[in-house]
């Protein structure tokens, strides 16, 4: 798959293999990828390596986190979130986040804007 964002102009469906979207060992603390890009949603991965972090943000509209590998904490306003392995954490639009990696981890994040 590229790392282009997919738009949805010819086929009705895309299909995604979750045990494809890591980045490879050698990646940098963190990396990420847009698999799907169509209107206001977006489908994206990101690897976290053991130990690594991504600070503080917001989004636009609600996110849905999911956890595909590892295990991550999320503080999330002043609460601190434990996310393991087929959990998924819902956010609302505007909510601050951050997260660090207990282990590498692999995360869909499920991205939506207000349109």
């Amino acid at each position: 798959m590229s790392d282009q964002p997919e738009r949805l102009r010819h086929l009705p469906w895309q299909k995604f293999d979750t045990g494809e979207m890591a980045a490879p060992e050698s990646a940098r603390e963190k990396s990420g990828r847009t698999l799907f890009k169509d209107g206001n949603m977006s489908l994206v991965t990101v690897t976290v390596e053991a130990g690594g972090s991504v600070a503080a943000h917001s989004t636009h509209g609600p996110a849905l986190i999911q956890v595909l590998k590892g295990a991550v904490d999320m503080r999330v306003g002043g609460d601190t979130v434990s996310v393991s392995e087929g959990e998924i954490l819902a956010l609302s639009a505007g909510r601050d986040h951050d997260v660090h990696a207990r282990e590498r981890s692999v995360l869909l994040l499920t991205l939506t804007t207000h349109g």
